[in-house]
């Protein structure tokens, strides 16, 4: 029979995105995701305006289906993909530069000319959109820097001088056009990649000024339950009548990974390798001891530490795509960790009998912070890597199930509940707007949150022992029976707190 730890019994959730703030002005040209990446681009930069998506003209601001079959914009491969009815550019307008451009230079007669509003002289500089541009320009000059492949051009200004930059990212060349792109930033997406959210994902991580190798780790961190490293959560789960690791992955394929694992046992699966495979790991407060079966067919013993009354919360605490062991003592409130690189330390002391554990990356720099949610209290606080403490939001109580994860795909973890008595998923995300996500299941359904279709969101999921469905709602609204497969008795192997506290 499993049992529930304190992890599972106090906190365990799941939650998807959010919708639009504002709606999509022209969904019958715009892609929904298009949409997405605009409203992403404008709360990167606040005061930064929407210079427009599709437009009748031209190129990759028009349909493929209206541009004359020589444009350069449909002429290739990657531009022949992808609805033909829908535009592929992206103007990102700063108006504080576009008031200084004017001010400085001679008109043109195929430029925007009109002075910004409530922009004065002495407002008027090329900081924002010079570092936007240089971090793109420098991201397409390095070969080894895959984040736009998706992406053809982008103009833009990124020195502060009165000439437009630009790259052709398809070609490797430096490229240039017109002086209204020194107050706005042109980008050109490959066709066949409009309707991808991972594709626009990347391009935000060149903006934020991510290296590659953040980039990286965070997408193998959230890849967690992915047995095959497609990218998208597969269902899996441990039956303990028979010590049996049994995967279905998202494509339709099953199978018995591994027989491993006896009564008492912790079930902590993680990606200890950095391999970006789910790999199937068990801690046994008995003698200590983390035992790990890589996804690639061979066990070892990582590591002995712990005891009886530990909470194992392994997670990538250094950003370096490995996932590091790691434990919450509740009767002294220290965070211990074991890094994969083979030094230990005392993360912090925090916490204590009660307090559910819920590490993940709040901030988005690609480490897991240590957090805690108090069900007394509806209190979530978590302790940066860096150092600083806060407390994120008091939302929750006894007998909700916690679980954080990106339910909008902007790269930090945000708060979320499910609600057995009332089926409700909330989120509150980390920018501060809250919502009730979906309403659906109730008592006895198991969350098991993850990435289902690999858009870089959590989607909202369920297994029900009780007919051994598993059932997904995505973040963007449709809902399916990915499965019917297991039953009463089988533990479901997801990326939660239960994965972490469910003994066998």
């Amino acid at each position: 029979m499993a049992v529930a730890s304190a992890a599972l019994v106090a906190g365990l959730v799941v939650v998807p995105a959010p919708v639009s703030a504002a709606a999509n002005p022209n969904p019958a040209r715009i892609t929904a995701a298009s949409w997405w990446l605009m409203e992403e681009l404008l709360k990167l930069q606040p005061g930064s305006q929407n210079g427009g998506i599709y437009a009748n003209k031209p190129g990759y601001h028009n349909t493929r289906a209206a541009n004359d079959s020589g444009d350069y914009s449909v002429r290739d491969a990657e531009d022949r993909g992808g609805p033909s009815d829908k535009a592929a550019a992206y103007d990102w307008t700063f108006p504080e530069a576009q008031s200084l451009a004017l001010r400085s230079l001679p008109a043109e007669s195929d430029a925007d000319q009109k002075l910004p509003v409530n922009v004065t002289a002495a407002a008027s500089n090329f900081t924002n959109i010079a570092r936007y541009s240089s971090r793109l320009l420098a991201s397409g000059q390095n070969p080894n820097d895959p984040r736009l492949d998706g992406w053809r051009e982008f103009f833009g200004q990124a020195d502060n001088d009165t000439s437009v930059e630009g790259w052709d990212f398809r070609n490797g060349r430096s490229a240039t056009s017109d002086s209204s792109h020194l107050w706005h930033i042109h980008l050109s997406e490959d066709r066949d990649k409009v309707e991808s959210v991972e594709n626009k994902e990347a391009l935000l991580s060149v903006l934020r000024g991510e290296t590659v190798a953040e980039w990286l780790n965070k997408g193998r961190r959230e890849a967690l339950a992915d047995y095959n490293g497609d990218g998208k959560t597969d269902i899996a789960l441990f039956r303990p009548s028979a010590g049996t690791w049994h995967v279905w992955h998202t494509g339709g394929s099953a199978g018995v990974l591994h027989t491993w694992g006896s009564p008492g046992d912790i079930l902590v699966p993680g990606d200890y390798n950095g391999d970006g495979r789910t790999d199937s790991a068990l801690f046994r407060p008995s003698n200590g001891e983390w035992h790990v079966w890589y996804a690639g067919g061979w066990a070892r013993l990582l590591h002995t530490w712990g005891e009886v009354g530990d909470v194992p919360v392994p997670a990538d605490y250094n950003g370096d795509g490995k996932t590091d062991i790691a434990l919450f003592r509740p009767s002294t409130g220290g965070w211990h960790v074991w890094y994969t690189d083979g030094w230990a330390d005392l993360l912090h002391t925090w916490g204590g009998v009660g307090d559910v554990p819920v590490p993940a990356d709040y901030n988005g720099d690609g480490k897991t912070d240590i957090a805690l949610f108090r069900p007394s209290t509806g209190g979530w606080h978590v302790w940066y890597t860096g150092g600083s403490a806060y407390l994120l939001h008091t939302w929750g109580g006894a007998g909700d199930v916690v679980l954080p994860g990106d339910y909008n795909a902007d790269g930090k973890a945000d708060i979320a509940l499910f609600r057995p008595s009332t089926g409700g998923w909330h989120v509150w995300y980390t920018g501060g707007s809250a919502y009730l996500l979906h309403t659906w299941g109730g008592v006895g359904d198991i969350p098991t949150p993850g990435d289902y279709n690999g858009d870089g969101r959590t989607d909202i999921a369920l297994f029900r022992p009780s007919t051994g469905g598993w059932h997904v709602w995505y973040t963007g609204g449709s809902a399916y029976l990915l499965h019917t497969w297991g039953g009463v008795g089988d533990i479901p192997l997801v990326p939660n707190p239960a994965t972490r506290g469910i003994q066998i």
